[in-house]
């Protein structure tokens, strides 16, 4: 009886709360936790700019492609660059007759479209920086201006891997 009764007093003192090494395991899981919710965060706001970034590079991209396409289409004929001639990139279009002759050009990555004499006026966001654009006019004597276009865009800001992206558009356009 006395045996028993040691034996119930001694496991009631040690059921008081947790020993070392139990906090310890605690702790660590607790940890271990924490930080691969922090790296999940990390990551996903990683993926999330990367779409962002991409996204950005592709509508700039298309818009300014589109937006030369249609100023080219009516366009009454290319000045610059002339007929199977090297590529160049600058192009300069002869308007229909009302309208002002247009020239595009690329300075520090940024298109502007120039009316005649008139300031440039920004066609890109700044946060798209153009490195290339090249315009090559695969007309033969006698035929319809056909410009070949090659745009190649890039996200200007890009401090980290997710920022990183780039791409090449190319098309083909002729005069109506």
């Amino acid at each position: 009886m006395r045996l028993r009764r040691f034996c119930l007093i001694f496991n009631n003192d040690n059921n008081h709360g947790f020993t070392l090494v139990e906090t310890i395991m605690y702790i660590a899981f607790i940890s271990i936790t924490i930080g691969l919710f922090v790296g999940f965060g990390s990551q996903m706001s990683d993926l999330r700019a990367k779409s962002s970034v991409i996204m950005s590079v592709e509508a700039s991209g298309a818009t300014t492609i589109n937006f030369l396409n249609d100023y080219i289409k009516r366009s009454r004929q290319v000045l610059l660059p002339l007929a199977n001639a090297s590529s160049t990139n600058i192009v300069t279009l002869k308007m229909p007759d009302s309208e002002p002759d247009i020239t595009f050009s690329v300075v520090d990555g940024i298109l502007y479209i120039t009316e005649d004499t008139g300031d440039p006026v920004q066609i890109t966001s700044s946060a798209v920086n153009i490195k290339d654009l090249s315009f090559i006019n695969t007309a033969l004597p006698g035929q319809k201006d056909n410009l070949t276009i090659s745009l190649d865009a890039e996200y200007r800001y890009h401090d980290s891997k997710a920022y990183e992206y780039s791409k090449l558009f190319q098309t083909s356009v002729s005069i109506r």
